[in-house]
């Protein structure tokens, strides 16, 4: 029995790309996320996995007759043409709150800069500003 096929839209990590090829054909990385840009095996593909804001338009939706799945690595469906997805009967997801606690880390680290002028304090000290004293 031979494995599904799975089309990635972009590069991810090798680890993520080794847990996909345990149970599926894996395709890609695309060049970019065009029509033009499917590579030989692509049109087999029952799924895509994109990411942030990379295009899945009504093109490439129906460059992949196969498709039945759009998994959205990330928080919302920007990029996606969810009417051209909707009338294809696939099925679209996304992961929401997969990067929360980096978003957190971010926030705080602003948050922080702000309040003790870090980045202020920068570039006093390599303007050559800072005397030691």
């Amino acid at each position: 029995m031979s494995k599904p096929t799975v089309l990635l839209a972009c590069d991810f990590s090798d680890r993520f790309k080794q847990l996909l090829a345990e149970r599926y054909t894996v395709i890609g990385p695309m060049p970019r996320s065009a029509p033009d840009a499917l590579t030989e095996g692509a049109s087999a593909a029952r799924a895509l996995v994109t990411k942030g804001g990379l295009p899945t338009d009504r093109a490439l939706i129906e460059a992949l007759p196969e498709l039945g799945l759009v998994s959205y690595f990330g928080t919302g469906f920007e990029g996606i043409d969810l009417q051209a997805a909707l009338e294809h009967g696939l099925t679209v997801t996304h992961s929401p709150g997969a990067n929360a606690s980096s978003v957190a880390d971010f926030a705080m680290g602003m948050i922080l800069a702000s309040t003790r002028q870090i980045l202020a304090a920068d570039r006093f000290v390599r303007e050559g500003r800072w005397t030691g004293k």
